[in-house]
């Protein structure tokens, strides 16, 4: 990373990032012509991003997601095959700035705090200080698909249709809520 010549310092701190996993599979006959398979994974992880001014500069985040889908597989006939399958995505993030609900921007005197979290300070533009960011993220998509397959001699004809479905909600959350200070201005 660039050093300043006015902050010469650097360092790297631990972060803690523990996280849970699954993973999952499934292939099931359910005739000699009808296959059925499907798969999931799900994580959920609570990194810490620590700084040595904790709590200025610091963020703990909760993210959690999953991945599934699910097949079909029915063969007609030797000549047409129709595949139905299901993907479902979805993730859930939110933010926590370790200032939160602190009372810092009390205890600083500023009196004008529209969230109570500390203030981001830039000094000189060289070194910032900061809550870090508060928020939440949720996103979910379904990918329905159906296609028929028909095979005639050395032709393949290959027909159907995907409609995907998303749905995002998030709030970005602090920007800048309690004031911006920069006492080279």
């Amino acid at each position: 990373p660039p050093r300043s010549t006015l902050f010469p310092y650097t360092t790297l701190f631990r972060s803690k990032f523990p996280a849970v996993k699954y993973f999952g599979r499934f292939d099931a006959d359910l005739s000699s012509s009808n296959r059925m398979t499907g798969s999931s994974a799900w994580d959920n992880g609570w990194p810490a991003f620590l700084s040595p001014i904790c709590p200025v500069n610091c963020l703990g985040i909760d993210v959690m997601s999953s991945n599934s889908q699910l097949s079909d597989v029915w063969t007609i006939s030797p000549h047409l095959v129709n595949e139905a399958r299901l993907g479902f995505m979805e993730e859930h993030d939110q933010w926590i700035p370790a200032s939160y609900n602190q009372g810092i921007p009390a205890k600083l005197g500023i009196k004008w705090a529209k969230a109570d979290e500390f203030p981001v300070i830039s000094i000189l533009n060289v070194y910032g200080m900061a809550p870090g960011s508060n928020g939440f993220y949720v996103s979910n998509v379904f990918d329905p698909t159906d296609v028929v397959t028909l095979i005639w001699g050395r032709h393949t004809l290959h027909t159907g249709g995907e409609v995907l479905i998303e749905r995002s909600d998030s709030t970005s959350g602090n920007q800048t809520p309690v004031g911006h200070v920069d006492p080279g201005e």
